[in-house]
């Protein structure tokens, strides 16, 4: 678990810092890709265990600007269901 958590912060680190910054709205700069609609798919799961993406504020802003796409909340409604069921339970985060 403490391998996972530990390889977990240093991959949203290399996305925060190096691939999103502050100044890239998407992975590849300014126009979204194929590569923000599986990263988004990865990098979202974390939301099952209630992850606190705070401490990646450029992985905040990108979760958020994905989330506000016109499909996504038709394409997550069973994914954000599932999530909203776990929100109560204990989990180790990131």
């Amino acid at each position: 678990m403490k391998w996972g958590q530990e390889k977990s912060r240093i991959w949203l680190g290399v996305l925060n810092d190096h691939f999103l910054g502050p100044k890239n709205a998407f992975l590849c700069g300014g126009d979204i890709s194929i590569v923000d609609y599986f990263g988004f798919a990865l990098t979202s799961a974390g939301e099952l265990i209630h992850c606190d993406f705070a401490q990646w504020p450029n992985v905040a802003r990108w979760i958020a600007a994905m989330k506000a796409r016109p499909s996504t909340k038709a394409v997550y409604e069973v994914f954000d269901g599932f999530v909203a069921s776990t929100k109560e339970a204990a989990f180790e985060r990131v």
